[in-house]
């Protein structure tokens, strides 16, 4: 079983792919209506708020899904029932008590962190609808190391038509900003019984004291450490709302573009992560090999889509927004680089948490925010979302370098020419927003430099992975 599961890797990763694309693709319509029905400094705004949201909700997170994917991975298939229903019951406990001083409290806190009491209810709202989205995140990943791919990939699919359609209705009624996070929530409840539904077999609200008390020993040190990695997507949003609305605008906008890249890097994510835990746990003579071809592999076509978006995003945002939308464009390539250090982290991650390491993954988002906090205050207020755009690759690329050397201590990666290829060549992407008029030879020439990069044994596994699929 554990074999066919494993070469059914290349089936499971095109399902996510293909699911995630069309979650993404409802959410890019969904960011099309903002921008055109929302200014940029309303859509700061919103970015800022559902960003402090987040954090405030990570407080009770135990560390959410890094956490309990872990205690998933290595429970066997029967073992599963009672770690739920601990993990359910920890995890609700702790949002209660966090919603019940932080709700009252909304007005005082929009007052000084976004510089406006009048955020009360925005705040309000997208506190629930971020404590919904951790719910399900849980219920998400019963069904990914369920080996049940279209269930979730289906979840995803729901949840963000959900989104768009209230939230289309609602800022046609002239709800503004407001409206979209009663889009969130509304789409956060339906997603949770959905999930409830398809998980309905595994999932138990009976918590074993036992096991309860494992999961916060190792989840409590990854709190902080939720606080930081959050903190990285926080700091720079609230930094530009208290500069300029209309640059967090930008930023928003850009970072929302930058994610077609992104599902590269999460689409690997959600495949890789079980098969990489069962390869530390049953081979890990041959993990230093597999996991540098994963590298070489995530590389290789988060260069590739993110030097075709950079390129692509003037004539993008033309096309599809407002002319005030138009200087975002100049920030992806760098919002890509970033995305694809931070999706090479996740791979350094895997064999700290396979160790049970979980306080040495405070380290590497604590370095990674002391450098993404001093490069903002120097960069905004002279260069703006371009500021922040800069300090979000930086700090990623510093972070990515230190769960390496963290990694070393249990993994020797297995380096090829070509993986450090790929990597200069994403770290190119910085300056193609600056290109301009010859964007398009500059990326010629890049994807023939990244073709001669490439993973060569790539084409030989996807062959191989077809022909089991057409032998089913």
């Amino acid at each position: 079983m554990a074999s066919r599961r494993g070469g059914a890797f290349g089936r499971e990763f095109a399902v996510y792919a293909g699911g995630l694309a069309l979650a993404h693709g409802i959410s890019a319509v969904s960011a099309l209506i903002f921008v055109n029905l929302l200014t940029p400094a309303d859509y700061g705004t919103l970015a800022a708020v559902t960003s402090l949201a987040a954090w405030a909700v990570a407080l009770a997170s135990w560390g959410a899904g890094e956490t309990f994917g872990r205690f998933l991975g290595l429970a066997a298939a029967d073992k599963r029932r009672p770690l739920v229903g601990a993990w359910l019951a920890l995890l609700l406990g702790s949002l209660a008590l966090l919603l019940a001083p932080a709700l009252p409290a909304a007005g005082w806190l929009a007052g000084i962190l976004l510089a406006s009491g009048a955020l009360a209810l925005p705040l309000s709202l997208a506190l629930v609808a971020q404590a919904l989205g951790c719910l399900n995140e849980q219920l998400a990943l019963l069904l990914r190391f369920a080996f049940r791919p279209f269930a979730f990939a289906g979840a995803q699919v729901f949840a963000a038509a959900g989104i768009a359609g209230v939230a289309l209705a609602l800022l046609l009624l002239d709800f503004g900003l407001v409206g979209v996070l009663w889009a969130y929530l509304a789409s956060g409840l339906g997603t949770l019984a959905l999930l409830l539904a398809l998980a309905r077999k595994t999932v138990s609200f009976r918590a074993d004291p036992a096991t309860l008390g494992a999961l916060a020993r190792y989840g409590l040190p990854l709190v902080p450490a939720a606080l930081l990695w959050l903190g990285l997507g926080a700091a720079d949003r609230l930094l530009l709302l208290n500069v300029s609305a209309n640059e967090a605008g930008l930023y928003a906008t850009a970072a929302k573009l930058a994610l077609v890249a992104g599902l590269v890097s999460t689409a690997f994510e959600l495949g890789w992560s079980p098969r990489a835990l069962a390869l530390l746990r049953d081979d890990p003579a041959a993990a230093p090999e597999r996991f540098g071809q994963a590298l070489h592999a995530f590389l290789f076509v988060m260069a590739a889509a993110g030097g075709l978006l950079a390129a692509a995003a003037p004539d993008l945002l033309r096309l599809l927004t407002p002319a005030a939308y138009w200087p975002a464009a100049a920030l992806v390539g760098l919002l890509v680089a970033g995305l694809a250090a931070d999706g090479a982290t996740y791979i350094f991650r895997l064999p700290l948490a396979q160790a049970g390491r979980s306080p040495a993954m405070l380290l590497p988002p604590a370095i990674g925010l002391s450098v993404n906090l001093a490069l903002n205050l120097v960069l905004i207020p002279r260069a703006g979302a371009l500021g922040a755009a800069l300090a979000f690759a930086a700090s990623y690329l510093v972070i990515a370098a230190v769960y390496l050397r963290l990694m070393r201590r249990h993994l020797a990666l297995a380096w090829t020419p070509g993986l450090v290829a790929c990597g200069a060549l994403l770290a190119l992407l910085a300056v193609a927003g600056q290109l301009d008029a010859w964007r398009w030879p500059a990326l010629a020439a890049y994807l023939a430099c990244l073709w001669v990069g490439r993973p060569r044994w790539l084409p030989a596994l996807l062959a191989a992975e077809a022909r089991r699929l057409v032998s089913r």
